[in-house]
Protein backbone atom coordinates (compact mmCIF):
# COMPACT_ATOMS: atom_id res chain seq x y z
CA UNK A 1 0.00 0.00 0.00
CA UNK A 2 2.84 2.38 0.90
CA UNK A 3 4.50 1.82 -2.49
CA UNK A 4 1.18 2.26 -4.30
CA UNK A 5 0.48 5.52 -2.46
CA UNK A 6 3.91 6.85 -3.48
CA UNK A 7 3.23 5.92 -7.10
CA UNK A 8 -0.17 7.62 -7.03
CA UNK A 9 1.30 10.72 -5.40
CA UNK A 10 3.91 11.03 -8.16
CA UNK A 11 1.16 10.77 -10.79
CA UNK A 12 -0.82 13.51 -9.04
CA UNK A 13 2.24 15.78 -9.05
CA UNK A 14 2.51 15.40 -12.82
CA UNK A 15 -1.12 16.35 -13.30
CA UNK A 16 -0.69 19.42 -11.12
CA UNK A 17 2.19 20.59 -13.31
CA UNK A 18 0.01 20.36 -16.43
CA UNK A 19 -2.90 21.94 -14.58
CA UNK A 20 -1.21 25.08 -13.45
CA UNK A 21 1.13 26.05 -16.27
CA UNK A 22 -1.60 27.41 -18.50
CA UNK A 23 -2.74 30.74 -19.77
CA UNK A 24 -1.65 33.56 -21.95
CA UNK A 25 1.13 33.15 -24.53
CA UNK A 26 3.60 36.06 -24.35
CA UNK A 27 2.06 37.19 -21.08
CA UNK A 28 2.33 35.33 -17.77
CA UNK A 29 1.33 31.70 -17.93
CA UNK A 30 2.64 29.76 -20.90
CA UNK A 31 6.21 29.37 -22.12
CA UNK A 32 6.94 31.80 -24.93
CA UNK A 33 5.82 30.54 -28.31
CA UNK A 34 8.66 28.94 -30.27
CA UNK A 35 10.75 28.37 -27.13
CA UNK A 36 11.47 25.23 -25.09
CA UNK A 37 11.59 25.70 -21.32
CA UNK A 38 13.61 23.22 -19.24
CA UNK A 39 12.59 22.67 -15.61
CA UNK A 40 14.19 20.68 -12.81
CA UNK A 41 11.65 18.89 -10.61
CA UNK A 42 12.85 17.67 -7.20
CA UNK A 43 10.69 15.76 -4.70
CA UNK A 44 11.78 14.89 -1.17
CA UNK A 45 9.81 12.55 1.08
CA UNK A 46 10.23 9.72 3.62
CA UNK A 47 9.39 7.35 0.74
CA UNK A 48 12.53 8.43 -1.10
CA UNK A 49 13.72 11.34 -3.22
CA UNK A 50 12.71 11.76 -6.88
CA UNK A 51 13.99 14.12 -9.55
CA UNK A 52 13.27 14.59 -13.22
CA UNK A 53 13.61 17.04 -16.09
CA UNK A 54 10.52 18.62 -17.69
CA UNK A 55 10.65 20.26 -21.11
CA UNK A 56 7.65 22.47 -21.86
CA UNK A 57 6.44 24.40 -24.89
CA UNK A 58 3.31 26.18 -26.09
CA UNK A 59 1.85 27.22 -29.43
CA UNK A 60 -1.39 28.39 -31.02
CA UNK A 61 -3.33 25.99 -33.23
CA UNK A 62 -5.29 26.86 -36.40
CA UNK A 63 -8.29 27.89 -34.28
CA UNK A 64 -6.28 30.23 -32.09
CA UNK A 65 -6.40 27.91 -29.09
CA UNK A 66 -3.36 27.14 -26.95
CA UNK A 67 -1.54 23.80 -27.21
CA UNK A 68 0.58 23.17 -24.11
CA UNK A 69 3.07 20.27 -24.28
CA UNK A 70 5.27 18.58 -21.68
CA UNK A 71 7.98 15.95 -22.08
CA UNK A 72 9.19 14.41 -18.81
CA UNK A 73 12.66 12.82 -18.68
CA UNK A 74 14.69 11.06 -16.01
CA UNK A 75 17.11 13.18 -13.99
CA UNK A 76 19.92 13.00 -16.58
CA UNK A 77 17.52 14.25 -19.26
CA UNK A 78 18.18 11.31 -21.60
CA UNK A 79 15.32 8.84 -21.02
CA UNK A 80 11.80 9.97 -21.94
CA UNK A 81 9.33 8.91 -19.25
CA UNK A 82 6.12 10.53 -20.44
CA UNK A 83 4.68 13.04 -22.89
CA UNK A 84 1.40 14.90 -22.63
CA UNK A 85 -0.43 17.63 -24.49
CA UNK A 86 -3.42 19.73 -23.46
CA UNK A 87 -5.40 22.12 -25.67
CA UNK A 88 -6.80 25.15 -23.86
CA UNK A 89 -9.75 26.75 -25.61
CA UNK A 90 -9.73 30.54 -25.77
CA UNK A 91 -13.18 31.86 -24.83
CA UNK A 92 -14.74 35.04 -23.49
CA UNK A 93 -14.41 33.53 -20.01
CA UNK A 94 -10.70 32.84 -20.35
CA UNK A 95 -8.47 29.88 -21.15
CA UNK A 96 -10.49 26.71 -20.58
CA UNK A 97 -9.89 22.96 -20.55
CA UNK A 98 -11.89 20.07 -19.14
CA UNK A 99 -10.21 18.81 -15.97
CA UNK A 100 -10.44 15.19 -17.19
CA UNK A 101 -8.35 16.18 -20.23
CA UNK A 102 -5.73 17.85 -18.04
CA UNK A 103 -5.68 14.78 -15.78
CA UNK A 104 -5.52 12.23 -18.64
CA UNK A 105 -1.98 11.08 -17.78
CA UNK A 106 -3.17 10.17 -14.29
CA UNK A 107 -6.45 8.61 -15.42
CA UNK A 108 -4.63 6.41 -17.95
CA UNK A 109 -2.79 4.70 -15.09
CA UNK A 110 -6.05 3.33 -13.67
CA UNK A 111 -7.89 0.24 -14.87
CA UNK A 112 -11.65 0.35 -15.46
CA UNK A 113 -11.56 4.13 -15.15
CA UNK A 114 -14.99 5.78 -15.24
CA UNK A 115 -15.58 9.54 -15.15
CA UNK A 116 -18.45 10.48 -12.83
CA UNK A 117 -18.25 14.25 -13.38
CA UNK A 118 -15.67 16.74 -14.61
CA UNK A 119 -15.77 20.53 -14.48
CA UNK A 120 -14.07 23.07 -16.74
CA UNK A 121 -10.80 24.49 -15.46
CA UNK A 122 -10.67 28.22 -16.30
CA UNK A 123 -7.96 30.86 -16.07
CA UNK A 124 -8.80 34.49 -16.92
CA UNK A 125 -7.47 36.07 -20.10
CA UNK A 126 -5.20 38.33 -18.05
CA UNK A 127 -3.44 37.55 -14.79
CA UNK A 128 -3.41 40.39 -12.25
CA UNK A 129 -2.53 41.09 -8.65
CA UNK A 130 -5.10 40.34 -5.92
CA UNK A 131 -7.25 38.06 -8.12
CA UNK A 132 -9.41 35.01 -7.22
CA UNK A 133 -10.10 32.04 -9.50
CA UNK A 134 -12.91 29.51 -9.85
CA UNK A 135 -12.72 26.18 -7.98
CA UNK A 136 -12.82 22.99 -10.06
CA UNK A 137 -13.63 19.30 -9.32
CA UNK A 138 -13.13 15.95 -11.08
CA UNK A 139 -14.79 12.74 -9.80
CA UNK A 140 -13.89 9.28 -11.11
CA UNK A 141 -13.56 5.62 -10.16
CA UNK A 142 -10.85 3.13 -11.09
CA UNK A 143 -8.47 0.47 -9.84
CA UNK A 144 -4.71 0.00 -9.69
CA UNK A 145 -2.51 -2.74 -8.25
CA UNK A 146 -5.68 -4.62 -7.30
CA UNK A 147 -7.09 -1.71 -5.29
CA UNK A 148 -10.34 0.08 -6.11
CA UNK A 149 -10.57 3.83 -5.74
CA UNK A 150 -13.43 6.32 -5.73
CA UNK A 151 -11.61 9.62 -6.19
CA UNK A 152 -12.61 13.27 -5.95
CA UNK A 153 -9.92 15.66 -7.20
CA UNK A 154 -10.49 19.33 -6.28
CA UNK A 155 -8.54 22.51 -7.00
CA UNK A 156 -9.64 25.36 -4.73
CA UNK A 157 -8.72 28.70 -3.21
CA UNK A 158 -6.51 29.86 -6.08
CA UNK A 159 -5.62 33.53 -5.76
CA UNK A 160 -2.79 35.90 -6.62
CA UNK A 161 -0.76 37.99 -4.19
CA UNK A 162 -1.32 41.69 -3.67
CA UNK A 163 2.28 42.52 -4.65
CA UNK A 164 5.12 41.10 -6.75
CA UNK A 165 7.76 38.73 -5.31
CA UNK A 166 11.48 38.38 -6.05
CA UNK A 167 12.34 34.82 -7.10
CA UNK A 168 15.70 33.31 -8.10
CA UNK A 169 15.94 30.13 -10.22
CA UNK A 170 18.55 28.55 -12.48
CA UNK A 171 17.46 30.66 -15.46
CA UNK A 172 17.80 33.97 -13.58
CA UNK A 173 16.27 36.31 -11.01
CA UNK A 174 12.82 37.78 -11.64
CA UNK A 175 10.01 39.93 -10.27
CA UNK A 176 7.21 37.35 -10.23
CA UNK A 177 3.51 37.22 -9.52
CA UNK A 178 2.72 34.42 -7.04
CA UNK A 179 -0.41 32.29 -7.10
CA UNK A 180 -1.41 30.12 -4.15
CA UNK A 181 -3.96 27.29 -4.22
CA UNK A 182 -4.86 23.96 -2.67
CA UNK A 183 -5.44 20.55 -4.22
CA UNK A 184 -7.37 17.83 -2.39
CA UNK A 185 -7.45 14.25 -3.63
CA UNK A 186 -10.04 12.24 -1.71
CA UNK A 187 -9.40 8.55 -2.41
CA UNK A 188 -11.94 7.18 0.04
CA UNK A 189 -9.41 5.34 2.21
CA UNK A 190 -7.19 8.42 2.42
CA UNK A 191 -7.24 12.10 1.50
CA UNK A 192 -4.10 13.73 0.09
CA UNK A 193 -3.89 17.50 0.51
CA UNK A 194 -1.39 19.73 -1.28
CA UNK A 195 -0.61 23.42 -0.87
CA UNK A 196 0.84 25.05 -3.97
CA UNK A 197 2.79 28.19 -4.74
CA UNK A 198 3.37 29.16 -8.38
CA UNK A 199 5.47 32.03 -9.73
CA UNK A 200 4.86 33.67 -13.11
CA UNK A 201 6.82 36.40 -14.88
CA UNK A 202 5.30 38.72 -17.46
CA UNK A 203 6.79 38.09 -20.90
CA UNK A 204 8.57 34.94 -19.65
CA UNK A 205 5.91 32.64 -18.20
CA UNK A 206 6.12 30.12 -15.36
CA UNK A 207 9.44 30.07 -13.50
CA UNK A 208 8.83 28.17 -10.23
CA UNK A 209 6.35 25.93 -8.43
CA UNK A 210 6.40 24.58 -4.88
CA UNK A 211 4.09 21.76 -3.71
CA UNK A 212 3.75 20.75 -0.06
CA UNK A 213 1.84 17.47 0.25
CA UNK A 214 0.32 16.33 3.54
CA UNK A 215 2.06 19.00 5.66
CA UNK A 216 5.55 18.07 4.58
CA UNK A 217 5.12 14.38 3.81
CA UNK A 218 6.37 15.16 0.30
CA UNK A 219 7.79 18.45 -0.92
CA UNK A 220 8.28 19.16 -4.62
CA UNK A 221 10.05 22.15 -6.15
CA UNK A 222 10.00 22.79 -9.91
CA UNK A 223 12.34 25.51 -11.16
CA UNK A 224 13.09 26.95 -14.59
CA UNK A 225 16.67 26.14 -15.61
CA UNK A 226 16.89 27.42 -19.19
CA UNK A 227 15.00 28.84 -22.16
CA UNK A 228 16.07 27.72 -25.63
Amino acid sequence: LYRDMKRLLILIMGVIFSLSLNAQIKNYYFPQEGKVYTYLSETRSPMGDESCIIKSSAKKDANGNIVFSNAIYNKDGKTLLEKNEVVYNVTANGYEADLKVIAKSMLDKFENCKIISSETYTMPLALALNQRFKDCTLKFTGSTQGMDFDITYTVSGMKSDKKMTKVKVGAGEYDALRLISAVEVDMGIQTVTMDMEEYFVEGIGPVKKSIDAMNGMAETTITLQSIE
